[in-house]
Order: C-alpha cells, then sequence, then structure tokens
C-alpha cells in the first residue's frame, strides 16, 4: 500500500486488523477489520465523533464471521468481542477529543519510530508490536520489527534473547531487541522488514514441520 493515497477509512479498516489480530487469527481479524471499514456511519465526515459510530461498532462483533482458513469455509464467532469494543470504541473517543486522526498522526511524523510512538500513545489497544504492523501494512515503513513469537522463537536460535512477551509492552525493551533484530538484518544486506518476512515464514514452516 501507499498510505499517501489511503483514505481515514481505510487506516480504521487496518488498525482494527492489528489490534484483533494480537488476539485471534489474521483471517478472523481481516473479517473484523473489513466489517468496521463497511460500517454506515463511517460515512460521516466527522465519524469519530458519532454516537452512531459507536452504537454501529458495538454490533460489529455480535455476529460470527464468514473466513476461510487453510481452504476451508468457517463460520467463527470472535472471542473477546467486548475487549475489541472497548479498544475502538475508546480510540475514536480519544481521536474525538483531542482532534486527532490516523492521517494527523501519519503527517506529522518525522520518523518511522516517531509515528509508532504516538500511534502507542493514541490507539488504545496498539502497542509496539500492533503498531509496527500497522505501520508496515499501509506502507509507511518497513525498517520496523514485528517481534511476534516466531521473531522471538529465532532470536533465542540466533542470539540467545529470551524476553518475556509481557516485557515487549515497553517500548524501550522493545526497541531494544528490535535493534539486535536490525544488526542481524544487516548481515543478511537487507532492511528489517524484508528479514523480518523471511524469518517469520522461515520459522512459521519450520514449527508446522516439527509438529509434523
Amino acid at each position: 500500500m501507499d498510505w499517501h493515497s489511503l483514505s481515514e477509512v481505510d487506516y480504521v479498516r487496518e488498525a482494527t486488523i492489528c489490534i484483533c489480530s494480537s488476539q485471534m487469527r489474521f483471517e478472523i481479524a481481516e473479517a473484523a477489520g473489513n466489517r468496521v471499514a463497511q460500517m454506515e456511519s463511517l460515512k460521516q465526515r466527522n465519524f469519530y465523533s458519532s454516537i452512531t459510530t459507536l452504537q454501529e461498532m458495538e454490533k460489529i462483533f455480535d455476529n460470527p464471521f464468514d473466513v476461510n482458513i487453510n481452504g476451508k469455509a468457517r463460520n467463527i464467532r470472535p472471542r473477546f468481542k467486548n475487549r475489541y469494543f472497548f479498544y475502538l470504541s475508546q480510540t475514536f473517543q480519544a481521536f474525538a477529543s483531542n482532534n486527532l486522526s490516523f492521517s494527523t498522526i501519519l503527517s506529522s511524523a518525522t520518523t518511522s519510530k516517531n509515528a509508532r510512538y504516538a500511534l502507542t500513545r493514541n490507539v488504545v489497544g496498539f502497542g509496539p508490536k500492533q503498531a509496527s504492523l500497522f505501520l508496515r501494512r499501509i506502507g509507511f515503513s518497513n525498517d520496523l520489527a514485528i517481534l511476534d513469537t516466531h521473531i522471538l522463537d529465532y532470536l533465542q536460535i540466533a542470539r540467545n534473547i529470551r524476553p518475556k512477551l509481557s516485557m515487549l509492552s515497553n517500548l524501550c525493551v522493545y526497541e531494544k531487541i528490535e535493534n539486535e533484530f536490525a544488526n542481524i538484518a544487516s548481515e543478511f544486506n537487507h532492511i528489517v522488514g524484508t528479514v523480518d518476512l523471511a524469518v517469520w515464514i522461515t520459522m512459521r514452516v519450520a514449527k508446522k514441520e516439527m509438529a509434523l
């Protein structure tokens, strides 16, 4: 994607996917993002401050999502639906109160790390990983690492780094580990985003083969 060409609704969709994907399969998170983006209330100009938007959003997770997982059509009711509504509704209300939007946050950011910091401060449900994934998906930056379990398992093998997942919500800790991964990426002579994706795919496949 080219973040300059995306609408505010596009950003809302991507943010929803990134928030939900931390607790549910990506296919379900993507379905949630699509459903949020299709809300009628988002056609309003100032939808962040609209009560109608919150009322419509509250119903988003009440119905099952039709998703395709490993080639099989499934009808799945999302878990933790109240949590996701809380994250999104709190973000919308904070944006409305502070005259913010994803567009203004991104446009005012001078670096990718600056954008990530601003997102983690203003988007409820965004930790460093979710904010990094958001920036990667919209095409804002490809130099931030998405430290999920696959990457962390690789870092344990490659650098004997074993951080607790709970510690990664701290941005300083996250960036310290991210710098270690950046050093590995430089050894491959590629940017962080490229090596991050390659390692993620490799570790995911390796785990599946080990399970078999």
